[in-house]
């Protein structure tokens, strides 16, 4: 039983990462599909180029210009991006670390390695949204503004 563990679970993680990647790729390539897909449309409607023009200057333009954005959609704010992560992450270094006390001290490598990489992300986090809120209140004094 135990050679059967050493086994499924290397290539369980290996898996997990392979679906991880292959949705990532799907997820992208059908939103390429959409933009090629507006883009046909308007070819179609649109027979010269200052239809075209006309349009695009238009108040619809602006959501037409959005719809064809060649950038992925992010989070406005760079910190929120890392803010789940690092919660999830210091979480289960707290868990194995409640294992290593409670089972095995084995688990005391995978806890303190998880939970040192979800603290690092956890102030990586307020790092980025104390700097922004400090870009956000103007060009004032950063001691004054507690950063």
């Amino acid at each position: 039983m135990w050679m059967l563990q050493n086994t499924l679970v290397p290539l369980g993680v290996f898996a997990m990462v392979v679906l991880i990647l292959w949705f990532s790729h799907v997820t992208r390539r059908r939103a390429q599909e959409q933009r090629a897909e507006i883009i046909r449309r308007m070819i179609d409607k649109f027979s010269t180029g200052e239809a075209f023009a006309e349009a695009i200057q238009g108040p619809a333009g602006s959501k037409l210009a959005s719809a064809l954005a060649l950038e992925s959609e992010k989070p406005s704010k760079k910190w929120k991006g890392l803010f789940v992560p690092a919660s999830i992450l210091t979480f289960m270094g707290v868990g194995f670390s409640v294992l290593a006390l409670v089972r095995d001290n084995d688990f005391l490598i995978p806890a303190v390695i998880i939970g040192a990489v979800g603290v690092a992300l956890a102030v990586s986090t307020y790092v980025m949204w104390r700097t922004e809120e400090h870009d956000n209140n103007g060009s004032g004094d950063a001691k004054t503004n507690g950063f």
